[in-house]
């Protein structure tokens, strides 16, 4: 289903709210674009998890685990296995930090480069042309994706948040 088809399937009155309807338009909309990421994660290389990662160390060059763990909220034996196997598969280097030997430097290789633009094409190219279909112009998709990014970078420190407080307290095991 295509975003306008969405868009056009609701069933909408003069007498609705504009705020309501706007609202559900964009559930709408979210909804049909969460269905073509399910089909298009499909198609992806990566995992969500392997290509956040390869996303951050190609943004920021050489990062720690540390780094990573902090910016990605993943937990440790999941982030653990996937940089194995990333590293396995010759998309990451794993070097011991010179400043401290307890660390490990994070970077990406040519060919992890290489598949991280290949997979990125096979997720966006949908989308982009989604977006151009809608008739918006590059304006347009620059503010969205703008605002699409502060959307998620609100989510994960969130998600970050209730991690942090499910963490048991030292009351907790006192408590009788």
């Amino acid at each position: 289903m295509s975003i306008n088809s969405a868009l056009s399937d609701r069933d909408t009155t003069d007498s609705m709210d504009p705020a309501i309807v706007s609202v559900e338009d964009l559930a709408q909309m979210l909804a049909s674009l969460g269905n073509q990421a399910a089909l298009l994660s499909r198609k992806a290389k990566f995992s969500p998890q392997a290509r956040a990662i390869l996303a951050l160390v190609a943004k920021r060059g050489t990062v720690t685990v540390k780094d990573l763990r902090d910016s990605l909220g993943m937990g440790g034996t999941e982030m653990s296995r996937t940089l194995n196997i990333l590293e396995q598969d010759g998309f990451l280097t794993r070097e011991i930090n010179r400043r401290d030997k307890r660390q490990f430097d994070i970077g990406l290789t040519q060919k992890g480069v290489t598949a991280l633009a290949s997979d990125s094409s096979v997720l966006t190219k949908p989308f982009a042309d989604a977006l151009r279909e809608l008739g918006l112009n590059p304006e347009e998709c620059a503010l969205l994706a703008d605002s699409t990014s502060r959307v998620n970078k609100k989510c994960q420190d969130l998600l970050r948040t209730r991690a942090a407080r499910k963490t048991p307290t030292p009351e907790a095991y006192t408590q009788e």
